[in-house]
């Protein structure tokens, strides 16, 4: 969604599901690490942030990709939007190559982590 004010991001926020589950219940269904004397931790002390993307209109949700990394290697790449799309399976076969040049190209080594 696209907003053009504070306000439009405060609506936005305050009719989120996600959000309100991610500030609430951040622990829920949580187990604490295996050592005994390690708890989960407080929720009052996590520094949360707010990150926000500049809306481009050119780019086509059904041609953006989530792509998925382990010690600087894809692992795999998915479509970011939800929805089907007939014409993109037709599509894998020149789009997996572009994305694999791109991200060593361009973000295989741009990353402090190596895990992103």
């Amino acid at each position: 969604m696209e907003c053009q004010t504070a306000n439009d991001i405060y609506c936005l926020l305050k009719s989120s599901d996600f959000i309100t589950h991610d500030l609430e219940q951040v622990f829920d269904d949580c187990e604490p690490p295996s050592s005994s004397s390690s708890q989960l931790p407080n929720e009052d002390i996590i520094p949360y942030h707010l990150i926000l993307r500049k809306t481009i209109p050119a780019l086509v949700p059904s041609l953006e990709f989530r792509c998925f990394v382990r010690s600087r290697m894809l692992l795999c790449m998915c479509q970011r939007d939800l929805n089907f799309y007939e014409f993109l399976p037709g599509l894998v076969p020149t789009l997996r190559p572009l994305i694999q040049k791109f991200f060593e190209e361009r973000l295989k080594d741009t990353f402090e982590d190596e895990n992103f």
